[in-house]
């Protein structure tokens, strides 16, 4: 039993299992795959309660994986969505989906996410046509 787990951790368990050779060039942008979910973090930059939980709704019935939500440090006008991994096609997704034209590049490695959406008072929290993101 001793030696069967001790395969496993040595990696002798996997079979003829290979992995992807690491990509040699280092200098390349990130790219969205299409198969992976994309991480956002929603605040409220507004005075108006509960609205981070209401677009935070929109985005999983939409695809994404909101792994964060509060209030913003300060109020913003009009709302934004900033793109945290030098991804803008994302970013533009996710804007779409909320209705929200301002998007900027600010990226933060420090971040583990793709976008940050800062939701202002001009926000609403409209019906919107459900788009795959995936």
């Amino acid at each position: 039993m001793l030696a069967f787990l001790a395969s496993f951790v040595l990696g002798i368990g996997r079979g003829d299992e290979q992995r992807p050779a690491p990509a040699s060039d280092t200098t390349a942008e990130p790219i969205a795959v299409p198969d992976s979910r994309v991480r956002v973090q929603v605040l409220n930059g507004s005075k108006r309660s509960g609205l981070a939980r209401l677009a935070t709704d929109q985005l999983r019935d939409a695809g994404f994986d909101v792994v964060s939500i509060g209030n913003a440090s300060s109020p913003a006008t009009p709302s934004v969505v900033l793109d945290r991994a030098g991804t803008p096609e994302v970013a533009q997704r996710v804007a779409a989906t909320l209705g929200i034209t301002r998007i900027e590049s600010r990226p933060d490695s420090a971040l583990y996410l793709e976008v940050t959406v800062i939701l202002g008072a001009d926000f609403t929290n409209k019906s919107r046509p459900k788009t795959s993101t995936q």
